[in-house]
């Protein structure tokens, strides 16, 4: 998952300070490149799996999974982003 370097609370808001991940989202990867191969897809979801675990164990809750909100690097890795409407648990 993307990292969360700081999270600023102000009167009307709050601000998430995220890593800057220069990569086509999934949404945008698969309208280029058509669906993902089986073993592609399973890596990818593999990975989101322990991004999830992960953020749960740290009592966060995503609510919003979508391959909008899925990075997807140049070296097949992908990084889960988008926190804005998560929760902690």
């Amino acid at each position: 998952m993307v990292t969360v370097h700081d999270v600023v609370a102000e009167p009307g808001g709050a601000y998430i300070v995220m890593e800057l991940v220069e990569a086509p989202t999934l949404q945008d990867h698969v309208r280029r490149h058509g669906p993902l191969p089986p073993q592609a897809a399973a890596r990818m979801v593999n990975q989101l799996l322990s991004a999830l675990d992960e953020a749960q164990r740290a009592g966060i809750v995503h609510r919003d999974v979508k391959p909008a909100n899925i990075m997807v690097l140049a070296d097949g890795r992908v990084k889960l982003s988008d926190f804005g409407i998560a929760q902690f648990a």
